[in-house]
Parts: structure tokens; sequence; C-alpha cells
């Protein structure tokens, strides 16, 4: 069922864009609201087709919305205890929303197959949204084969050969990627994950220590910040890697530990990830011994989330000590 959506949706994309003329009297079989979905929805792209770049830029911008929805939605059901017929509502939107993305990828192909941001964007839809990795991997190796200098799909590769446990071609890959974009946060990140995660390889590899691995990691962490300082993801990311500093023989430093908590709270999207910041820096007051300051964040916790039992338990356990 789910392969005759995929082909479902290459065919209505295709008549969208008006091609396939040798086809429209079979497309009539569609129905005539998908056809009309689509063509509305992909018109934005055929506005563009003189400009390439415009082109692209619009494709991808489509894809990044309809990815965000869909993050929206499948977080709502794991989140969420929802009825029978809103679990039910939910999921058809979902089909839709995978549909477009299917419309956007073939959008792509058949007016500039030859770009490597096209090719790159498919392999990111087919490998996060549609379940085609094999075809998501052979569209990132055509991107790089047509522009050797575009980073995303070296990053994408190692990425995925890193989880796939081939780590020199991972190591390869995104390596490539960091030499064309040493600054980008995006691909910091994921080296920073690859050398806490697979840290014992990091250490053949690179032919490091442990502490060393762990203290590299901590680098590019730190330069991922730098470089993406409003960035909430990435400073909570840096906060949380001084916990791993004991798995590599390192003693953490508490009070940089504390201080990154007290960056990203500046940036925290909304009042629950401001409490996990508070909480959070008055465990590294606590592991430094700092009690009144562990305290003082703990009550900080609290006026957001008075109920919270982990707090109080936290709090307790600071007088339990004295």
């Amino acid at each position: 069922m789910h392969r005759q959506a995929i082909i479902f949706r290459c065919f209505v994309c295709l008549l969208a864009l008006g091609m396939l003329p040798s086809q429209r009297g079979a497309a009539q079989a569609l129905p005539e609201n998908a056809r009309e979905e689509a063509v509305a929805y992909l018109e934005p792209l055929r506005a563009q087709l003189s400009d390439e770049s415009a082109f692209v830029d619009v494709l991808e911008s489509m894809g990044d919305a309809e990815v965000v929805r869909l993050d929206a939605l499948e977080d709502r059901l794991r989140r969420v205890k929802v009825t029978a017929e809103e679990g039910a509502a939910i999921q058809q939107e979902i089909r839709g929303r995978l549909a477009k993305l299917g419309w956007l990828c073939d959008a792509g192909i058949q007016y500039f197959s030859e770009n490597s941001h096209v090719r790159n964007f498919r392999g990111n839809i087919y490998y996060d949204n549609l379940g085609r990795r094999t075809d998501a991997i052979k569209e990132w190796h055509t991107a790089v084969s047509l522009d050797s200098n575009y980073a995303d799909p070296y990053n994408n590769l190692g990425m995925h050969y890193f989880h796939a446990g081939r780590y020199p071609l991972g190591f390869q890959n995104m390596d490539k990627a960091l030499e064309l974009e040493p600054d980008n946060p995006d691909f910091l990140f994921n080296m920073t994950q690859n050398y806490l995660i697979f840290g014992p390889e990091v250490e053949k590899k690179r032919g490091w220590t442990s502490k060393r691995v762990y203290k590299e990691a901590m680098k590019l962490s730190k330069r991922a910040v730098k470089n993406a300082p409003d960035d909430y993801q990435l400073l909570e990311d840096y906060a949380v890697n001084f916990l791993a500093a004991d798995r590599f023989g390192v003693k953490a430093d508490w009070k940089d530990a504390a201080k990154a908590w007290q960056a990203a709270r500046e940036y925290a999207p909304n009042k629950v990830k401001v409490f996990y910041t508070w909480i959070n820096e008055g465990r590294m007051w606590k592991s430094r011994g700092k009690k009144d300051d562990a305290r003082q964040c703990f009550g900080q916790a609290l006026k957001i989330m008075p109920d919270s039992e982990v707090t109080k338990r936290l709090l307790d356990g600071l007088d339990d000590d004295a």
C-alpha cells in the first residue's frame, strides 16, 4: 500500500506541472480533487521555472514547512492521548503531508535534475520522511557528483555511514563536509555527537586517547555555539555534553557547565525549557559543592513548576547533605 501511494504521488506531480501530455486521457481517471490539489499546491514552483536558483529556494522552503508540520503531528500522536477520531484525522493529515513531499521531490527532478541542491533535497526527504533510504543515498551521491564543493550531501552521507557502522566512510564524508564548511554549526553538532557516541572508533581513526576524544568533542560543541549563539538546541547540547566527561575519564568542569545552562536559558523557547535550564544548572552547582547556588536554582524551577517532585527531592537532598 505504501509503494502504491508513492507511485500515485509521482503521477499526480507530473500531471500538476503540465507534463506527460500523451497520458492526459488516463489522468482523467484520477479524482478531480486530487489533480486540483496538486496543481494548486505546486503553483509557487511553476512560477519560478525561469529562475533555477529561485525554484530551489521555494522548493526547500515548501519542504521545510511540510516537515515542520509533520514533526508536530507525529509529536502530538506520541505525547498526547487522542480519541480514535482525532487519531484518524491526524493520520489522514500525515498522509496528505507525505504526499506533498512526494510531489515536491518529483517536481524538482523533472525540471532541474542536474541541480545538486535538488538532489540533496530529494535525498533528505527520502531518508527522513518517505522511508526510501537506498534511494536517498543515491541522491546524495548524485549531488556530490554534480557539485563536489557542496557540503550538505557529504554531511548527510557521513551521518548515515556512522550510524550504519561504516565508520571509514563516515569519517571520510564528515571530514569533507567540515573541510568545506568548517564553521557550519550543524556539521559541528553532528561531529560532536559522532565523537561522543562512537568514541572507540574515533580513538582508532584519529589515534587519540579517550580523554582527547572528549576534549576535541567539547571544542567542536563550543565552536557550534560560537557560530550560532542564539540556537537553543546547540546551547542545550553543549551544556548536556559536560555530563559525558566521566565516560571518557575526564573531570567535568561543573562551573562552566552551570554557565552553559545559564546561556541556554536566555534562548529557551518555552517555560518547560526554562524550567529544564534552572534544574540542570542547580545540579551542576550541587556537583561542584555550591549548595546555596543550587538551592537558588531549584527554587526558581519550583516557581515555574510548583508540583515538580523531582525538584523537591533535589532540594531535600541538599538538606540531607548538610
